[in-house]
């Protein structure tokens, strides 16, 4: 009888031991559930804090963009009105010139050769 209670006991301690392996293994995997959980939101906040200062940053940037975006336009037609005001001071028009253009089958003349193009007389 004594083995018996004695045997029973082991059992009633071995099965102790196990519950409380398996509550100590509930309350590990709840705590990393929970460290996760936190570690998660808390990337969130940071990704959105840093997207929240990247377009505070880039903002004045993209305003200071359009600004010389404008400023480099209105130059670049001041520049324009500038040389076709030129140009028409000096007598010129808008427009250049088309080219000169030579019949290429046209019949020479002999002035329209250079004199050292001209072959020498043999004699």
């Amino acid at each position: 009888m004594y083995k018996r209670q004695t045997e029973n006991r082991a059992i009633e301690r071995r099965e102790e031991a196990d519950q409380q392996a398996r509550d100590t293994m509930q309350r590990s995997v709840d705590q990393v559930r929970a460290v996760k959980s936190d570690s998660e939101a808390e990337a969130e906040r940071i990704r959105r804090s840093a997207a929240e200062r990247a377009e505070e940053w880039v903002q004045p940037l993209a305003e200071e963009v359009e600004t010389l975006e404008r400023q480099r336009d209105s130059a670049g037609s001041n520049l324009g009105d500038l040389r076709r005001q030129l140009g028409l001071v000096a007598g010129e028009d808008d427009t250049p010139p088309p080219p000169s253009r030579v019949p290429i089958n046209r019949q020479r003349e002999p002035s329209d050769l250079d004199s050292t193009q001209q072959l020498p007389v043999v004699g």
